[in-house]
């Protein structure tokens, strides 16, 4: 049986492709030296993508005409979201299992092309879901504040936390909007103190963020601040400012509020996954998400496949997509299994604090299922507080613009600058 790798093997994402083809490789040699697939042994095929749209469809096209009339029984990888998205509809048309190694645009398997469509990555949609969550499990009965900037992208945010805050036995957390570009939030400040807030959520951009909150850290309330992803920037800077550097007295009492910021969780983010990130570092690779996720991806479906055989069931893509659906197997990140969506029930999203030069996940939420239950549970090993609360549907969620490449975290944002706002992020 042939693997089928599609990556951005030359052009400008080429490291990470080579990172992802190296994974493969790997995966497939383990496979191999324990036996294979009931003894029959795994080849790889490469296609490249070159991380283009146009690139993917061509690639895609190959693959699924076949080589010598051989067709791969699993492709994985295309880690960009339009070459993903493109790709998919071709790979379900000729009955190719398809798994993703990386793009988090929900048009994949929002809108996905058919059964055999696998996403090994959370979706960026439901941002929202995810903090409302976090905010439920980890302030249970404190009291919630929202703060938004008006733009289309912070009330959208905002209206997914306070829907899965929604209880009808608790009372709506107040909402506040502020200005862009104004450098005196004092009378934004003096209304969180009034409502006694201990949690504020913010959304909007970091310029906004950080001013609010140096004003803030000279103020009584002494609340925590939980931000969307698009301020991870001023949580950089955050962690170099002091009250006394901007002007604000230092506050006496109680310890100063925390910092965090919601970020995407990726297989990169799992702890299993320190192993292998630190074989491709030492291969001189890229240890980026999709090269985790694509060994990852082998490595389920080897076992949805050998599972099938104990059953004589026939190994093809309907059969491995049932199997795949539903039930765990093993791998790097942990357990995997994918819901009826094609999502892969992992997390979509972890809030973290910045100090010493790094993101520390402090919490991470665990993913919305089909069944629409989720839950908020601290990173292992490190403290923090968890619970089960509910999930709401992101079906009526308003989908960001497609990108040409996948949204992922590379790299830690820049302290050199922070962007002014508004500027579009999603």
């Amino acid at each position: 049986m042939t693997i089928a790798v599609a990556a951005p093997l030359t052009g400008p994402q080429a490291a990470e492709g080579a990172a992802i083809k190296a994974a493969a490789e790997w995966a497939v040699a383990e496979i191999n030296v324990g036996g294979g697939i009931d003894g029959e042994t795994l080849e790889l095929t490469f296609a490249d993508d070159q991380c283009l749209q146009g690139r993917a469809i061509e690639a895609a096209s190959q693959l699924a005409a076949g080589n010598r009339g051989r067709r791969p029984a699993l492709v994985v990888g295309h880690p960009c979201a339009a070459s993903a998205i493109a790709a998919a509809r071709i790979y379900a048309d000729a009955g190719l299992l398809f798994i993703a190694t990386a793009p988090r645009h929900p048009d994949l398997t929002a809108k996905r092309a058919g059964k055999t469509i696998f996403r090994l990555a959370g979706r960026d949609d439901i941002q929202g879901i995810a903090t409302g969550n976090f905010l439920a499990a980890a302030y249970q009965g404190r009291r919630i504040a929202l703060v938004h900037d008006r733009t289309h992208y912070a009330r959208g945010l905002v209206d997914q936390v306070k829907a899965a805050l929604a209880d009808p036995a608790q009372p709506t957390p107040p909402e506040f909007g502020i200005v862009a570009s104004e450098k005196d939030y004092s009378a934004t400040v003096t209304a969180l103190a009034a409502v006694k807030a201990d949690v504020i959520y913010f959304a909007g951009f970091p310029t906004e963020a950080l001013t609010l909150w140096t004003q803030l850290d000279g103020s009584l309330s002494r609340p925590d601040l939980v931000g969307a992803d698009a301020i991870a920037d001023a949580a950089v800077q955050r962690a170099s400012i002091t009250p006394v550097s901007t002007g604000q007295p230092p506050r006496e009492g109680s310890a100063p509020g925390k910092f965090m910021v919601v970020l995407p969780y990726t297989a990169l983010d799992a702890a299993g996954a320190e192993p292998l990130a630190a074989r491709l570092s030492s291969a001189r690779l890229m240890p980026s998400a999709s090269a985790i996720a694509a060994y990852a991806a082998i490595e389920s479906w080897a076992a949805a496949a050998r599972d099938l055989r104990t059953t004589s069931a026939v190994i093809d893509a309907a059969t491995t997509a049932d199997r795949l659906e539903g039930k765990p197997f093993p791998t790097v990140i942990g357990s995997v299994a994918f819901d009826a969506a094609g999502d892969a029930r992992l997390p979509s999203f972890g809030v973290a604090t910045y100090a010493d030069g790094r993101w520390k996940t402090v919490a991470v939420v665990a993913p919305v299922n089909k069944d629409r239950t989720t839950g908020v549970r601290p990173r292992s090993g490190e403290a923090g507080t968890a619970g089960t609360v509910r999930a709401q549907s992101p079906a009526a969620v308003k989908r960001p613009p497609l990108p040409v490449a996948n949204p992922r975290r590379t790299a830690l944002p820049s302290t050199a600058s922070t962007p002014q706002s508004p500027q579009p992020v999603r």
